[in-house]
């Protein structure tokens, strides 16, 4: 390990985002092939964590994202999950948590 990578270390702290774009059935093989070009939105999730690895479950009229969560304070990874709702992320809670 070079001294610019231990610099890197020391100053930089990883922070992912979950990110979306919405389709339809219709253009949802374009998405997959590079065809179409819609951009992604990134949701805020609450707290000093950041998430990664989403899991989109549909119940009904409702949307729930279940992700990776890394909690900064306790420095180790978690569940957890939200409600969907126009562009927002809600009511994020950790649902799995281990030692």
């Amino acid at each position: 390990m070079t001294i610019i990578d231990y610099i890197k270390r020391a100053f930089y702290k990883p922070c992912w985002k979950l990110a979306y774009r919405e389709c339809n059935k219709e253009n949802s093989i374009n998405l997959i092939n590079g065809s179409n070009k819609i951009e992604f939105n990134t949701l805020n999730t609450e707290g000093n964590n950041w998430c990664a690895d989403p899991f989109i479950v549909r119940q009904f009229d409702k949307i729930y994202v279940f992700c990776e969560c890394f909690i900064n304070e306790k420095n180790k990874g978690a569940i957890a999950a939200g409600e969907y709702n126009n562009g927002e992320l809600n009511n994020m809670k950790i649902i799995i948590e281990q030692n």
